[in-house]
């Protein structure tokens, strides 16, 4: 998102939530500081996403942040996150470590190393149990420092456009 289309966002911010303040230049520079890596279709789609939930008040910058990262680049749950796990440890074994690229999400990958990969490796089917546990922890952990990281790499123009498809025109609203 680039400087001259904050002032839009904030006026259609404050047409969606008539209760929004009135926003400042100070308030619009810290809606560019968060939102600047942002692509603006990917900001435009998390609004109004968020507004069809019915909040009674407006986005703040960072919500709006982590709504368009959800948005073109969903963050499994830890369930899901583990069975991506497994499936990787049964597929390739101790022997063949996965990379980032081998999971949906970087903080799968990162709740895996948190783990530990060949410990997990060398255990037995009747700890996983266990190990699911620990690797959800991890996992917490470890979305919790994505998301306060840059923003991932996977906000480029094709992904952030197929994924808006789906969410700006959706068939109820043809």
């Amino acid at each position: 998102m680039n400087v001259t289309e904050v002032p839009a966002l904030v006026k259609t911010i404050a047409s969606l939530w008539p209760n929004a303040p009135t926003y400042t230049e100070a308030h619009l520079e810290a809606f560019y500081a968060v939102l600047e890596p942002v692509p603006s279709d990917a900001v435009r789609a998390a609004l109004v996403s968020l507004s069809r939930e019915g909040r009674p008040f407006p986005p703040n910058a960072g919500e709006l942040y982590r709504r368009s990262e959800d948005l073109v680049a969903p963050t499994p749950d830890a369930t899901a996150a583990w069975a991506e796990v497994i499936a990787w440890v049964r597929a390739h074994g101790r022997m063949d470590p996965p990379t980032p690229e081998s999971f949906s999400h970087p903080a799968v990958w990162d709740a895996l190393n948190r783990c530990g990969y060949g410990t997990l490796c060398a255990s037995g089917a009747d700890d996983e149990k266990v190990w699911f546990a620990h690797f959800r922890r991890c996992y917490e952990a470890a979305v919790t420092d994505s998301r306060l990281a840059e923003p991932r790499a996977v906000l480029g123009a094709g992904a952030v456009r197929a994924a808006l498809e789906s969410i700006v025109h959706r068939p109820e609203d043809a």
